[in-house]
């Protein structure tokens, strides 16, 4: 078997793997491990055949009208959030404090359960939600280990991270389990609730460990008066007509700009790595069984030859000017990857971001001041870590100061 390792980078290269010869590769087996380990057997982690059944039977439940079916929930969540912020410090790290409506949302909108974690951020669900995507010491130590030891003995390995994705991941498991049992009542009875699980299920997925799977897989400051005068131009208060609110998200074209340029400088993944089964053909370069390619999706996105303007400055003139962003190709932005691998959750991804940036920014002045312990000497500078997700290291410190008149 071949052990050599190629960086791709042009687009020829980059279709080949992800769009046109996809299920000729596969994830390196470390990399499912650690996947697999927080994530079960769903969607992200499938391989072949059982990927292509899973994403068949999920893809509907993801479709904009269902993912526009949810934008009352995200704008209640979002509001109920920004309210919570009244009795936070000045400055603050909001990178935990995002992370409770992030919950809420995902658990409203894909399971029709309401886990208030905004409201009561020492309830089991978040601690337990918290636990199991931390990138402590221990976790970051688990991960390396991923990479040297096969699947099965890391997981029975006595490491304080085995115990405590065990108790976080069996608490969400059990209460995962109780969705779907209450879900499949609702169903049999003609209940047609909005919500991404019940759109699985009525699309034929009843198996209640694949469906768990899933589940567990479903899991910003450069002008903000700008964004601020879009938001309220557009929204008269956060209090409106929730109609008025929703219908209006969609016209929010300089805050959409935002997650699109947001998501281009910061990918949440900054890495892709495949495995060919067999051996094949990549650009015209054969390549033997085994051969690892790695896409970085970092260096794409932030390629000077793929971009119109500097892909290393924040620029939303970019995708205001140009709906792609200016991009060389439809392989410069990797952040949700492409082909029949693609970030099945993209829609529901940006329009979370963009409610969520609306409201915050529609009340609150939002100052960067540093990241970890102590304040950064260069506000300009947002340190990264990266791991299975890239994350900023020490936190996101942000000054709130609320702007009167919304």
């Amino acid at each position: 078997m071949g052990s050599e390792r190629v960086l791709v980078t042009g687009p020829q290269g980059i279709k080949d793997i992800l769009q046109l010869e996809t299920y000729k590769f596969e994830k390196p087996r470390a990399v499912r491990a650690i996947l697999q380990g927080i994530l079960g057997d769903g969607l992200v982690t499938a391989e072949g055949q059982n990927h292509k059944n899973q994403r068949r039977l999920l893809q509907p439940a993801f479709k904009f009208k269902q993912i526009k079916d949810n934008y009352p929930t995200f704008w209640k969540k979002s509001l109920e959030f920004i309210d919570q912020l009244n009795n936070v410090p000045d400055t603050v790290d909001v990178v935990p404090l995002l992370s409770r409506p992030t919950l809420d949302i995902i658990g409203a909108a894909g399971f029709g359960m309401d886990f208030k974690s905004v409201a009561h951020p020492d309830n089991e669900m978040t601690k337990n939600y918290a636990t199991g995507f931390n990138s402590s010491k221990s976790a970051q130590r688990r991960r390396l280990l991923g990479f040297l030891l096969p699947a099965w003995l890391l997981n029975i390995l006595p490491l304080k991270r085995n115990r405590e994705l065990n108790i976080a991941l069996n608490t969400i498991r059990k209460t995962i389990a109780g969705l779907l049992d209450d879900r499949k009542v609702g169903l049999q009875s003609g209940e047609t609730p909005s919500d991404i699980l019940s759109a699985i299920m009525s699309s034929g997925v009843l198996d209640s460990e694949a469906l768990t799977h899933e589940c567990m897989t479903v899991e910003v400051t450069t002008d903000p008066e700008r964004i601020r005068q879009e938001v309220r131009s557009n929204i008269a208060s956060p209090d409106c007509e929730l109609a008025a609110a929703v219908a209006a998200v969609d016209d929010l074209k300089y805050t959409s700009a935002v997650v699109s340029e947001a998501l281009r400088l910061h990918a949440p993944v900054h890495m892709l790595q495949r495995i060919a089964k067999q051996k094949l053909t990549v650009s015209g370069v054969p390549c033997p069984k085994g051969t690892n390619f790695r896409i970085s999706i970092w260096a794409l996105n932030h390629s000077p030859g793929r971009w119109s303007s500097d892909p290393l400055k924040f620029d939303l003139d970019r995708w205001l000017l140009d709906t792609a962003g200016g991009a060389a190709d439809l392989y410069s932005f990797n952040t949700f990857s492409h082909g029949p691998r693609a970030c099945i959750g993209e829609r529901f991804a940006r329009a979370e971001m963009l409610v969520m940036i609306a409201a915050l920014v529609g009340r609150y002045n939002v100052e960067f001041v540093g990241t970890g312990e102590t304040v950064n000497p260069n506000p300009d500078e947002a340190r990264i870590e990266i791991g299975v997700t890239t994350k900023f290291e020490g936190g996101l410190h942000l000054k709130l100061r609320r702007v009167d008149g919304w």
